[in-house]
């Protein structure tokens, strides 16, 4: 029983210590903390913790001097000057429409329309998000019909 509570106390008072020693970055759960940022408790490898920012109207994305980030992953590809959050899981920039951090191959941000979280189409294709759970992994696979 008194190992339990030092462990509890030893746990509180570490993360206490790092909250008291970090800055928020005008969001939920980001976080700068001396050389690195996080999210929550995820570090975001190569994050510039100076310029490092939250992206205004989401609590998911960030962006630094570099790179546009999802959670704590990099975006690849995403056009810092033009990109934007859409929806919850959707944003853009001028060439790509992405997924959380996955580009959607072919999708077209000039004419991207979000129907629900699962549902979008362009003037091409419908696009539905499939959930899998196969081999124990949780996934999502982008499905894309043709539209004529």
């Amino acid at each position: 029983m008194r190992k339990l509570f030092l462990i509890t106390i030893l746990f509180f008072f570490t993360t206490f210590n790092f909250i008291i020693n970090a800055r928020q970055v005008e969001s939920f759960g980001y976080w700068v903390k001396g050389n690195t940022v996080y999210y929550t408790d995820l570090e975001i490898i190569d994050a510039d913790p100076d310029s490092f920012e939250n992206i205004p109207s989401s609590y998911l994305y960030g962006k630094d001097k570099n790179s546009v980030y999802f959670l704590s992953t990099k975006i690849l590809g995403a056009d810092l000057e033009t990109f934007k959050v859409l929806e919850l899981y959707y944003s853009l920039d001028k060439d790509s429409v992405f997924y959380k951090e996955t580009k959607i191959d072919g999708a077209d941000p000039k004419t991207f329309n979000y129907i629900d979280d699962k549902n979008f189409f362009d003037k091409n294709f419908k696009y539905k998000i499939l959930y899998s759970t196969q081999f124990g992994a949780y996934e999502y696979i982008i499905d894309k019909t043709p539209l004529n």
